[in-house]
């Protein structure tokens, strides 16, 4: 069953997630642009080490958003493999409920 999911809900999963990733990191582009130009416009005579600095942390927050869609495909295709295992042998009912009562 779960290898039925994950051949399924797993690619379908994983394609959402790929079609969608260009725009996650344009947004977030966009949103560092946007609130990083203040430092330019006051930093005055100081705007090519602000820039240099700038270029260094936009590259790191490049990567780490395209390593976060990456880690986000791993585990939805994880996820799409063990969440029938869970449901059908009911283990979220024991993980979420109530613990058992005695009887007495």
């Amino acid at each position: 069953m779960g290898c039925f999911s994950s051949c399924t809900f797993g690619v379908l999963a994983m394609a959402l997630t790929l079609l969608k990733s260009p725009l996650v990191l344009g947004s977030c582009v966009v949103h560092g642009v946007r609130h990083s130009r203040p430092a330019f416009i006051e930093s005055g005579y100081w705007w090519p080490l602000v820039f240099l600095v700038w270029c260094f942390a936009f590259v790191g927050g490049c990567i780490v958003v395209i390593l976060g869609i990456f880690v986000s495909i791993l585990v939805k295709l994880v996820a799409a493999g063990l969440w029938p295992a869970y449901v059908s042998t009911g283990w979220l009912r024991i993980m979420g409920g109530r613990p058992p009562q005695d009887g007495g």
